[in-house]
């Protein structure tokens, strides 16, 4: 799942990520509440292909009507979240300290990275282990 407000960003991560599998399915949002609503019927059905839940999230953190981080907070609130467990990455452009340590405290987020997305940042991250984002000053 890519949600970003910035559509020329969706539509690049969206060909960075079928570069990096091409049976990959994306579902993409310029809208996070249009996001959440989404997750928010699935948490509701109780009968759901497996492949409707996002397995991986790249959520950009400045968004306007709810960022990033607000919209980790609606997220937090569905059981299926527990259940699913997908995998979280905030997406910024910042490097703003504050960011990078509200993403550390995040028991959702798995890691910040700065954009631009590409092949190499998709495969390092994938390939490790959730870091201790409190120590990490700037993923880049």
């Amino acid at each position: 799942m890519l949600i970003d407000d910035n559509k020329i960003d969706l539509f690049i991560n969206q060909r960075v990520i079928e570069k990096f599998n091409a049976s990959a399915h994306t579902m993409v949002f310029s809208n996070p509440i249009h996001a959440i609503t989404y997750l928010e019927v699935l948490n509701a059905t109780s009968k759901y292909q497996e492949r409707d839940f996002p397995h991986v999230i790249f959520l950009d953190i400045n968004m306007p009507e709810m960022n990033g981080f607000q919209f980790l907070k609606e997220l937090a609130k569905l059981n299926i979240l527990r259940k699913n467990k997908p995998q979280i990455y905030l997406l910024s452009s910042s490097n703003l300290t504050e960011d990078i340590r509200m993403a550390g405290e995040n028991e959702f987020c798995t890691n910040y990275i700065n954009k631009p997305l590409t092949l190499e940042k998709i495969t390092n991250l994938l390939a490790q282990p959730k870091p201790n984002l409190k120590t990490v000053k700037q993923l880049s």
